[in-house]
This record gives structure tokens, sequence and C-alpha cells, in this order.
């Protein structure tokens, strides 16, 4: 099921393969998912420029097992309803830095609220695309500017 809504996702226009894929992260099935995940999962759709940036040949970001379980280990304050979050961070990006010609660090930073950081890479391929970190940013402003001012500190020249 889930790599055919990958692969109707990759010929959908940019908003509604984003809501798609938004709408099956939202869903009780990424939740069971999330729960014992095993394979991957589609997070969220990058726009084709972005994608070209990075050397991928596809637009659709996984969320891998092994990825979605470090993720519960370093970030276990996230809940899988929370992933319903990544469509909106690559969508409304206040900032995205290219930290490697790999990979792109998206960056929402909504005033009054804590914000979030994505992390999307790109195999060596360029067959897949992969999300390799999400979270919040801290609600401490201090904290949270130090970990801006690094994030914006990886920019490639």
């Amino acid at each position: 099921m889930l790599a055919a809504v990958r692969a109707k996702a990759e010929v959908l226009p940019p908003q509604i393969a984003g809501d798609l894929i938004q709408s099956m992260v939202q869903s009780e099935a990424f939740a069971g998912w999330f729960a014992a995940p095993r394979g991957v999962w589609p997070l969220a759709r990058i726009t084709t420029e972005d994608a070209a940036a990075l050397g991928a040949r596809t637009t659709i970001a996984d969320l891998s097992a092994e990825t979605a379980r470090k993720q519960a280990l370093v970030h276990g304050d996230l809940t899988a309803a929370d992933y319903a979050m990544a469509q909106t961070v690559v969508d409304h990006a206040t900032r995205r830095i290219q930290d490697t010609p790999q990979s792109l660090i998206y960056l929402l930073i909504e005033p009054g609220s804590q914000g979030h950081v994505l992390v999307v890479k790109a195999t060596r391929s360029g067959e897949g695309l992969f999300v390799t970190s999400f979270r919040r940013l801290s609600r401490d402003a201090a904290r949270r500017d130090r970990e801006l001012n690094r994030l914006l500190g990886k920019a490639l020249p």
C-alpha cells in the first residue's frame, strides 16, 4: 500500500502530493507503524528545486524504521501525531539550509511557538531521499537561539 501511495505522490501536483502524504501520516496506520517501525514511510514531499539541489531524482522523503527508532530514543517526547508537522515544516520553512551537497535543513520558526527542525538527506545514488532528523526547537529562548545559530552556521558557502 505504501509503495502505491509513494508512486502516486511522485506524479501528483506538489500541493496534492503533500496533502496526501500528510493525511497518511495523520492516520492510525502511521501510528501503528511508528509504534513498531518496519521498512520506510513516506513523510514529506519536497520541491523539485530542493530535490535537484540535493542531486535527488525523487521528491518524496521517507522516514526509515532505523531513523524512527533513533528518533524515539533521542526525541522521545515526539509522538506519531507530531510527525504530521513534517510537511508543514517543509512547505512553510522560515529557512532552508543546505549543510552538505546531499542534505538540507528545514527550519520553521514561528513567533510565540517552539518551531521545528527537519533534516532531509539524499542517497549518494540520488534514488532515495530520507528524513534523518525531526525535532522541536527548545521553548527556552536562549537555548533556541543557540540552536538556531548552530544550524545557520552549517550553511554551505
